[in-house]
């Protein structure tokens, strides 16, 4: 049995010109220990999917069908109580922008330590303890408790986001696009910083991005998302070096190489689709370079092409 077992997920928001289908027909497994990416253009369904897993949606979301499976029991019959045991202790979210997450008048100390005592019988004193202890470990001084978010520097603060992510030491962490708004040198150090506590701590990681380059070197696996579905899912080394579905090959393009020639990485034509009305067939069809007659008139199943590898396509 997987650690995580997402099977056949869909969500929709309910929006004034109707109905978004933003998962549409998702399903993945996460091992234990094991990394996986969630990667894609903007508004192609990552976050929402990584959101379902806690039941974090915003209240004009709604998950219509599936299974989240967590260790065998299904996270959507979870109760209130059930669901407040559940996060932080069994899957914690280093948040997008930590500026927006972290109380702006609480010391980060006292945020730490508020999810601890939430999980562990612990007393104040303890929890104090242990909350500088994670700011050590996320390589900060353990006397910053007393800070407050606005006296960190941006990096600084992805890495209280980590320690309170790593806080109850759960079984999985999402990191949803933990690295955007910082420079290249700070984001290189906070991957590297996740990696090895994930790898020391033996905890299971989801990251969620929009830049194909950063698995390499922190996934085992990744899922090409397009348009509320996932295309193409196998191990990290396949889809760099044979992708099989079109849209995974124009994202490795995008993106320019340092051992590449100087010049302007390719861009991928077009738009995504509108999830209020979504096209028949292959929902790539009208971006796709190698489109064939009857991209536009069936949807591709995701379909086995090697060990751990799917692809939905007609090519």
């Amino acid at each position: 049995m997987p650690l995580l077992d997402v099977q056949d997920l869909h969500v929709s928001f309910s929006m004034r010109q109707g109905m978004v289908r933003a998962v549409d027909g998702v399903s993945f497994t996460l091992e234990e220990g094991e990394s996986l990416g969630l990667v894609g253009e903007s508004g192609c369904g990552k976050t929402t999917a990584a959101l379902s897993l806690l039941r974090l949606l915003p209240p004009n979301g709604r998950i219509d069908s599936g299974k989240i499976l967590y260790q065998g029991r299904d996270v959507l019959t979870f109760t209130a109580e059930e669901l407040r045991r559940f996060r932080w202790k069994e899957i914690s979210i280093i948040f997008q922008g930590a500026m927006n997450a972290l109380n702006p008048v609480q010391r980060v100390g006292d945020q730490i330590a508020e999810a601890i005592r939430l999980h562990q019988p612990v007393s104040e004193k303890d929890a104090g303890k242990q909350a500088q202890a994670l700011l050590e470990r996320v390589e900060l001084e353990g006397r910053r408790v007393n800070d407050y978010p606005h006296e960190f520097s941006g990096g600084q603060r992805q890495r209280v986001m980590i320690a309170m992510a790593l806080a109850c030491r759960p079984r999985i962490v999402i990191g949803d696009e933990p690295t955007t708004a910082l420079d290249v040198m700070v984001q290189a150090q906070i991957f590297e910083l996740v990696e090895s506590l994930r790898k020391e701590l033996g905890m299971a990681m989801i990251l969620i991005t929009h830049d194909l380059s950063v698995l390499g070197d922190t996934c085992d696996r990744a899922a090409v998302m397009y348009a509320g579905q996932i295309v193409e899912i196998g191990p990290i080394e396949t889809l760099f070096q044979t992708p099989c579905h079109p849209y995974a090959r124009c994202l490795l393009r995008s993106f320019p190489r340092l051992q590449g020639s100087r010049s302007m990485a390719d861009s991928i034509p077009g738009t995504p689709p509108n999830l209020i009305e979504v096209p028949p067939g292959c929902r790539f069809h009208p971006r796709c370079p190698e489109v064939m007659a009857i991209c536009s008139r069936e949807q591709p199943l995701l379909l086995e092409r090697g060990p751990r590898h799917s692809v939905a396509c007609h090519g």
